[in-house]
């Protein structure tokens, strides 16, 4: 279930990130393997394009050209985009909420949408 270590911080910062989902929120796996795709298959890919590397490097004009990306070139319907974006909440403040990281190493995504 874990995604291979291959390049940058927002990768690591995804498996620790499934690993919390599936041990200590004992999320269902429907959801945590929902959550791998939208971030590990769309949302780095997309990132590495814009040569985002780190968590920290990522703001709020990512995530909003992202959504919209998902929006035009993909055609995904406003219910798949809430879906994406509740997932890219959840993981960019997993950080702040589990590794004593402060809101400064990550993208306050609180107010995108």
């Amino acid at each position: 279930m874990l995604v291979p270590k291959k390049e940058g911080d927002v990768r690591s910062k995804l498996n620790r990130f499934l690993r919390y989902l599936q041990v200590e929120k004992r999320g269902s796996q429907g959801t945590i393997e929902a959550y791998r795709l939208d971030v590990e298959r769309e949302l780095i890919p997309f990132l590495h394009q814009r040569d985002k590397f780190a968590v920290r490097e990522v703001t709020k004009a990512d995530i909003r050209a992202y959504l919209n990306y998902v929006a035009t070139a993909r055609g995904n319907c406003n219910a798949t985009r809430a879906r994406k974006l509740a997932a890219i909440k959840s993981f960019f403040n997993y950080p702040v909420e589990n590794e004593n990281s402060d809101r400064v190493d990550t993208v306050d995504v609180s107010k995108v949408g």
